[in-house]
């Protein structure tokens, strides 16, 4: 083996590892590469060839025959080796049925020469896969460059293909969408994130998921997506821009993603705090006026029913004469909690003022209103209270009449409470007209 590697000149030699056990095609190779530009270093078994590659940093393509002696083949060398290195391997084969020839292409290789056929084409091939590796490291150094710069950016940065297909994201998007470059790439874009919802951040419409399938409508757009984090479980509200980027007539997506989830937590948690009241948690009462105005407006439109029930608790001021506020505002507490607790989503439990409630039943007759005015008023009267003794509560109930006003159908509520109370509390009435 020869170990001179480089001239008196200083011109670097290629170091050529040839992997064969024929001694005569060893002479073959040799006599083909010019002297003067390349070393020839040959070993005959696979398991010599990863030894020598290990070794040897120098080493700058490999010519590997197919078939060896030893337990190894040349392919399974070649996988072997490109374990350890990024180094160009040439196959030499006397072989060229489909099925030797989808293993070598698979490892993506440089190519492979047939034997008998190495005497026009050995030292064009070696040169060619000598360049395009040169040119392969300088493309992985730039994009190694393009990495580490994209990965101190603070925001997610992720880059699609033409079909919404993850080729790459940045450190910061591994952190916000629970996924590793390896586990996203290739996968779509929103059936990666699979979101609860999309919301157009222009127009302020919800956007549906597979409506964004045809990226030529993503070109721009600003959205707000809300998914799971893949890793912890938790609701993640983040911003995405979507850019268009054209490089030698392929398009990509570049997509920028800002984590808003504290920012969206503090808004729910500032909304929050405007609409309700900060004793019960029930609605404050200028917001249930807002969701009396709406369902009416509503009802008016659709030519629904609804209907509202208002509650007073009775002698209330007696319970925080003899047992004090604080009493009397834990009183207020499990009130709301025994109401909050029977009602449906749908509907709207206030605090109209003081001891008094009023709850906004949208779709509900009067005749179910007063079913289940009845059945709160049980509730809160076996309800468990801080003191000796139970709390009892007076309702009025009615239903909204087409064309009235807020003013008057709260008046008839009022009314119909008023009436409970004058004919002994704890009872429930309604009015009609």
């Amino acid at each position: 083996m020869i170990e001179v590697e480089r001239e008196t000149s200083g011109q670097i030699i290629n170091k050529v590892l040839l992997v064969e056990d024929a001694p005569f095609y060893v002479r073959i190779v040799e006599n083909l590469l010019p002297k003067d530009v390349f070393i020839v270093i040959t070993v005959s078994s696979g398991e010599e060839a990863i030894k020598r590659v290990f070794e040897d940093k120098d080493i700058a393509i490999v010519l590997m025959d197919v078939v060896l002696s030893g337990q190894l083949d040349g392919i399974k060398t070649a996988e072997e080796i490109l374990k350890v290195r990024d180094i160009p391997i040439l196959f030499l084969t006397s072989s060229t049925d489909p099925k030797t020839l989808e293993r070598i292409n698979s490892l993506g290789a440089y190519g492979y020469i047939p034997k008998g056929t190495e005497g026009v084409s050995l030292l064009s091939n070696v040169n060619m896969a000598l360049k395009l590796h040169e040119t392969r490291l300088k493309l992985k150094e730039k994009e190694a460059t393009l990495r580490a710069i994209v990965n101190t950016v603070k925001d997610g940065i992720l880059l699609l293909d033409q079909a919404g297909r993850v080729l790459f994201l940045n450190s910061a998007a591994e952190k916000i969408f629970g996924y590793t470059n390896s586990e996203a790439r290739g996968k779509g874009l929103f059936s990666l994130l699979e979101p609860e919802w999309i919301l157009d951040l222009v127009s302020g419409d919800e956007v549906k998921s597979e409506k964004l399938e045809y990226l030529k409508h993503l070109e721009g757009k600003e959205l707000e997506v809300k998914f799971k984090h893949k890793r912890e479980e938790r609701p993640i509200f983040v911003d995405m821009t979507f850019s268009l980027l054209k490089i030698e007539e392929r398009a990509y997506y570049v997509v920028a993603g800002k984590d808003v989830t504290k920012h969206k937590e503090l808004q729910e948690k500032l909304l929050y705090l405007s609409i309700t009241d900060p004793l019960t948690g029930a609605y404050n009462r200028r917001y249930t006026e807002q969701r009396l105005q709406e369902e009416m407006e509503r009802s008016k439109r659709m030519r629904t029913v609804f209907s509202v029930i208002m509650f007073d608790l009775d002698h209330f001021k007696r319970v925080n004469d003899e047992f004090g506020h604080d009493i009397g505002d834990e009183v207020l507490k499990r009130v709301t909690d025994v109401v909050k607790r029977r009602i449906r989503k749908i509907d709207t439990l206030g605090r109209w003022g003081g001891e008094e409630f009023l709850v906004i039943l949208p779709g509900t007759t009067l005749e179910k209103a007063v079913f289940l005015a009845e059945e709160l008023r049980k509730k809160i009267e076996q309800e468990n209270m801080p003191f000796d003794g139970n709390c009892t509560a007076s309702f009025g109930v009615t239903a909204f009449l087409e064309g009235e006003s807020g003013k008057d159908l709260i008046k008839r509520a009022d009314e119909a409470l008023y009436k409970a109370k004058n004919e002994g509390r704890n009872c429930v009435r309604y009015a009609i007209y």
